[in-house]
């Protein structure tokens, strides 16, 4: 069941699965709801406390004035698990966007973490896309007009969103109940929720660049999961992307995922075979299948201190 708690003065909507000593939080990316991590959450809850939440202009989420930066949203979640009493060091796993959050919150907050998982994240060297050549992609798939296109959304009313973006939402999830498309369909339709996400990628690259100047290597255990590059070529190609310039942008994010290796002195990096950016729609099971191996090396290591002779 979703619950409200102040965060900072905002309501902020949260969702709890489970009862697990472990907790697991789960960041998503930028215009992404929790209801996309429901299947995860659901079959982890049966030996975690899943915690999902809303940035504030997400879903029913109080939207403050404050600019949509990481360290916000870093601030936010410290104190989120302050106010539910979340003592015990947590699993991070950060997706996309979030992924750049997750590193935020785990530069100033490494204590709070048994481990990070990075989903296909953001990297803090995002700036490198940009100075790709691609004529044609610019021209529909550009940072600009993902930013004209959320201010435009974030000046329209609930109808008038819903009129806007009906086609892609019978689309996307015409598979489901029709309570959870009434889910989606409220969740995409609120105008709050483009004047977040317009904040967020207005800030993120000079987000990125600040954690950059902290210049923190991290102890804490590191999971990044990265999503299939022929996958990902043959999706960008399918939707309309030339070739050429989908190789060329997946050969640089490719880069950057195994680049986000170094932020830790305790990282793997696992592949999602069959997976685009969606990892958490394409392949849920490496996303459970990486959080379980967390604690089965906690065993392994237990029994290795135990018998110093284990191998």
């Amino acid at each position: 069941m979703n619950r409200f708690v102040e965060v900072r003065g905002k309501k902020m909507e949260v969702c709890i699965m489970g009862n697990g000593s472990q907790t697991v939080v789960i960041q998503t990316g930028i215009g992404c709801s929790f209801y996309d991590w429901f299947q995860i959450a659901e079959k982890l809850s049966s030996n975690y406390t899943v915690v999902l939440f809303h940035r504030p202009g997400y879903g029913k989420s109080e939207l403050g004035n404050e600019p949509r930066t990481t360290l916000q949203a870093t601030k936010e979640l410290h104190e989120l698990l302050h106010i539910l009493a979340i003592r015990q060091p947590i699993i991070l796993v950060g997706h996309s966007y979030g992924g750049l959050c997750a590193q935020q919150f785990a530069m100033l907050h490494s204590n709070q973490l048994k481990a990070v998982i990075l989903v296909d994240s953001t990297s803090m060297n995002l700036h490198r896309l940009d100075d790709l050549d691609l004529p044609v992609s610019d021209k529909t798939d550009s940072d600009d007009m993902w930013l004209q296109k959320y201010r435009s959304y974030s000046n329209m009313d609930s109808d008038s969103l819903y009129a806007e973006l009906q086609s892609i939402l019978a689309n996307q999830h015409s598979h489901l109940s029709s309570r959870k498309q009434k889910q989606y369909v409220d969740f995409s339709t609120s105008p709050l929720l483009y004047k977040a996400t317009t904040s967020e990628l207005s800030e993120w690259k000079n987000c990125a660049k600040r954690m950059k100047q902290l210049e923190v290597t991290l102890k804490t255990p590191l999971v990044i999961i990265g999503r299939d590059p022929n996958y990902s070529i043959g999706e960008m190609i399918q939707g309309g992307m030339p070739n050429e310039e989908a190789t060329k942008l997946e050969e640089v994010w490719q880069e950057l995922i195994q680049e986000q290796l170094m932020l830790s002195q305790n990282s793997r990096y696992i592949l999602a075979q069959n997976a685009s950016h969606g990892i958490e729609s394409d392949r849920p099971d490496i996303i459970i299948h990486a959080i379980h191996s967390l604690q089965e090396d906690d065993i392994h290591n237990v029994k290795n201190s135990e018998n110093p002779r284990a191998k």
